[in-house]
């Protein structure tokens, strides 16, 4: 079986999102307490699916979004996020930069300047 921790999803949450799947229209209280949460999350596994646009609720019940439609997005937001750190990355050897030039700033070895320890800040 595929997995979809690669998208984001925990067990927990993949494994609710499956059963919605498999039984489509069951009241949320009871896909809440399945055995497969860990003590008490259920409730917050079906809200963060919500959140995602995995599941929805009518009336009390939780109902499937397309599989095709929930892969997809699980996508897009996990290409925005590597974007995101693909970005912080690049900014390696800025701070790479940064630090040599408080190596260059360093005094002499084995002076302790008081008043350089408690006045520098990062």
């Amino acid at each position: 079986m595929h997995r979809m921790q690669a998208l984001g999803l925990t067990p927990a949450e993949e494994e609710t999102y499956r059963h919605v799947l498999r039984h489509p229209g069951r009241s949320i209280r009871a896909i809440a307490a399945a055995p497969w949460h860990p003590y008490e999350t259920g409730a917050a596994t079906v809200g963060r699916l919500k959140d995602l646009g995995a599941v929805f609720e009518q009336d009390g019940l939780l109902w499937p979004e397309n599989p095709e439609r929930v892969v997809g997005r699980l996508t897009e937001r996990m290409l925005a996020e590597l974007h995101t750190i693909m970005q912080n990355l690049s900014q390696a050897y800025a701070v790479v930069r940064s630090l040599e030039e408080e190596t260059a700033a360093a005094g002499p070895p084995g002076t302790d300047d008081p008043a350089q320890i408690s006045g520098s800040s990062g």
